[in-house]
């Protein structure tokens, strides 16, 4: 449609001229602002795309850094930057900041200095858990450094002193385990260079040399993209206005692919950004307005189009970078709007529509210059203990060749799918997590705390790509998880999982038998995705690879009451195999006898089956399950205790009676769940400890630390709400 729409007027009471960069976090975006705010020295500041509303979050100042001209990058929950001023001295040059968005704390915590690099006007790039970055000038010979800065110690290392390529403005890249940069002067023109550096040796590479006929003076940064890197300069070219350029850093080749004009746009300080395999990027003059356009660029065909003329009204002149946002791209103008200090917008590549979103003023901030970039949404949370529906998406010949994101409703990320071409429709999920102790499948095999379940209204006909995201610690607890028999999952790390799917509907447990699915993994910041390329959706679980199958023959309860002449014994299952369930019974609860058997098949699906014994009699009897499935090993439910003379008694017993490490574990049986009181007493009846427990039908076992108790003779009473009460008494003796 074409169509321009100015959204916030910026004032001076507000916030202008903003010179930072936007990253999103938590579904809301954040970034800096070079001038501005209750000193003039910029701000950091929140803006929530969904409500348009605007929150001064930080005033910098001269003594913990000012004028900002990057982005963000988060790290461990928390937000880091520089300042290309400012910081501890009268004349600081810039320093390195700390923010925590939960609590809003601003920590400054470097200086820059002359010696080791001053002006820093990119950002940092996170490499194995430390920063890097450049400064535009400082270092032995005056024209910049790289540096390393480690956040776990707070320790700035300069690495390489610029020389052979001076002044850059960009930010560093990664690409192969080296670094890649552009400098806006020096090389064998003065014209600036392409630079490799790699970290393991500390070896600096000048790799191209720029000139004013190819172009000259790069502002921003190098993008990858199918193994080659883009970018633009400032200057040079068939108009000396700027052109877009190709480096293949396998050949060394350097390509000028498109000369800027006037006409066109001129004079981009910016990025490129990659969407749907074309490129989109800014300048900051030039168009029909000559205050810089938002244009295209098809790497494929080298096809370039202006797409959005800017103007002073909506924002104009901007010095940083697109960031793509739930199919949107956003930005920031350094001028323009209603107090012309600049704009943050929003444009949508698919209608052409461009909005004005926020205006900037000088008590909010100011004058954004600098790269713009996208941090990924956190992984979600879920609602647990629950299925949690989370907003449809579609996928159609829009979008069918590119990774959609599944998000919940705080816009945290769940899954994504490139459907390869396949049109699925709309594609509803639900997303199950829990909290606590790791689940185990019945054959006593641990599996994730987080199951997702994925509906298309239409299946693909071929192959679609799929990621899946986990939090680290729902790999932390089944990493040092043991099941009910002691045994660990066998997962030291993420390249331990595999994805297994069956055809469940999303649940708290597993159900059907799940399929392991081979999986490529990858970190997405603290946390994890799985990659798998699969034909059809349901339902995928998480567990060790090692495994060929998880959840088989599920037992979902197990009870028992005494009637006038037996003991019913009653248990709900699903079968995936022929199945034997033999009742077994002990009086002591070690030694257990066959009473019975009952046969299950594969077509049980939540069958509830029962057992009488007539042999009980009126004793308190122990009882436990024996299952035996077609194709896998034995297991043995829990066991549960039947009182004769009063069904909902609950029993209790310390193991061992005569307790001599400090350490009681206790056994409580019930016929049906409840909360339920455990008091320590001694035998004067005074109580001296107490607990409460949500106790389940049968076995119920916990332990009390006694190590602060003297030796005696002790009582445990255990009370199930609704009245019903027992005691046991042992010996404590060191």
């Amino acid at each position: 449609t074409n169509i321009y729409t100015k959204k916030i007027d910026l004032s001076t009471a507000n916030g202008s001229s903003p010179q930072g960069s936007l990253v999103v976090y938590n579904s809301k975006m954040y970034g800096m602002t070079r001038n501005g705010g209750i000193n003039n020295s910029g701000v950091i500041f929140e803006w929530d795309p969904a409500t348009n509303i605007y929150t001064k979050k930080i005033d910098l100042n001269e003594s913990n850094g000012r004028g900002p001209n990057g982005y963000f990058v988060v790290h461990n929950n928390k937000m880091y930057g520089m300042t290309a001023a400012g910081g501890g001295s009268i004349i600081g040059v810039g320093a390195i900041f700390e923010w925590d968005p939960a609590i809003n704390k601003y920590t400054r915590k470097f200086n820059f200095s002359t010696p080791n690099g001053r002006y820093p006007y990119g950002s940092f790039v996170v490499y194995n858990n430390k920063m890097y970055g450049t400064t535009n000038s400082g270092g032995v010979g005056g024209s910049g450094v790289i540096f390393e800065w480690d956040p776990a110690i707070n320790i700035y290392t300069k690495k390489i002193d610029l020389i052979d390529g001076a002044y850059p403005y960009g930010s560093l890249v990664v690409y192969n385990n080296k670094m890649y940069g552009v400098t806006s002067s020096g090389g064998l023109n003065t014209e600036g260079v392409i630079f490799e550096w790699d970290p393991a040796t500390n070896i600096y590479t000048k790799k191209i040399d720029l000139s004013a006929a190819n172009g000259s003076s790069p502002r921003g940064s190098l993008v990858v993209y199918n193994n080659k890197m883009y970018g633009m300069t400032l200057n040079g070219g068939l108009n000396s206005v700027g052109v877009i350029f190709e480096w293949n850093p396998a050949t060394n080749i350097y390509t000028k692919k498109i000369d800027l004009s006037t006409a066109n746009g001129s004079l981009p300080y910016g990025n490129l950004v990659v969407y749907n395999n074309k490129m989109y990027g800014m300048t900051s003059e030039g168009g029909l307005n000559s205050v810089g356009v938002i244009f295209e660029w098809d790497p494929a065909t080298n096809i370039y189009t202006k797409k959005i003329d800017l103007s002073t009204a909506n924002g104009n002149s901007p010095w940083g970078s697109l960031f793509v946002y739930n199919s949107k791209m956003y930005g920031m103008a350094k001028d323009g709007g209603l107090n012309n200090r600049g704009v943050i917008f929003e444009w949508d590549p698919a209608t052409n529509t461009y909005l004005k979103r926020s205006d900037f003023n000088l008590s909010n901030g100011d004058n954004p210059r600098g790269d713009l970039i996208a941090v990924p949404a956190p992984v979600a949370k879920g609602t647990p203990p629950a299925c949690e529906v989370l907003p449809t998406i579609t996928i159609d010949n829009t979008n069918n060749n590119v990774w959609v994101p599944i998000l919940d409703g705080k816009g945290d990320i769940a899954a994504e799918i490139k459907a390869n071409g396949n049109n699925l429709g709309n594609v509803s999920t639900s997303l199950f997590t829990k909290t606590g102790s790791c689940r185990e499948d019945y054959l006593n095999r641990l599996y994730l705390n987080r199951n997702i379940a994925i509906t298309p209204q239409t299946q693909p006909a071929s192959n679609v790509d799929v990621r899946l995201y986990i939090r680290k610690s729902e790999l932390d607890t089944i990493r040092t998880a043991l099941n009910s028999l002691g045994q660990p999952s066998g997962v030291a790390s993420i390249n331990e999982i595999d994805v297994f799917k069956n055809n469940d509907a999303c649940l708290t447990v597993g159900n059907a038998t799940a399929s392991p699915l081979t999986a490529t993994n990858g970190a997405y910041g603290v946390d994890y995705y799985l990659q798998i390329n699969t034909g059809s959706f349901s339902s995928f679980y998480f567990a060790n690879k090692a495994l060929t199958v998880i959840l088989p023959v599920q037992l979902f309860s197990f009870s028992g009451k005494h009637e006038s002449n037996a003991n019913l014994l009653q248990w709900n299952a699903t079968c995936y195999a022929n199945t034997e369930f033999s009742l077994q019974r002990s009086a002591n609860g070690n030694d257990f006898v066959n009473v019975g058997k009952v046969n299950g098949t594969a077509t049980d699906v939540n069958r509830n089956f029962e057992f009488r014994d007539h042999n009980a009699g009126e004793n308190r009897w122990y009882y436990r399950l024996l299952i035996t499935e077609t194709g896998n090993p034995e297991k043995l439910s829990q066991t549960i205790i039947l009182s004769g003379k009063n069904a909902n008694d609950l029993f209790i017993e310390v193991l061992p009676n005569l307790v001599n490490n400090g350490m009681a574990s206790i056994n409580i049986s019930s016929a049906r769940p409840g909360q339920t009181r455990l008091i320590l007493m001694d035998m004067q009846g005074k109580l001296l400890n107490e607990q409460y427990l949500n106790t389940q039908p049968g076995l119920n076992k916990t332990i009390m630390d006694l190590n602060r108790y003297s030796n005696g003779i002790y009582q445990i009473v255990v009370q199930l709400e609704g009245g019903s009460r027992a005691v046991c008494k042992f010996i404590k003796q060191d």
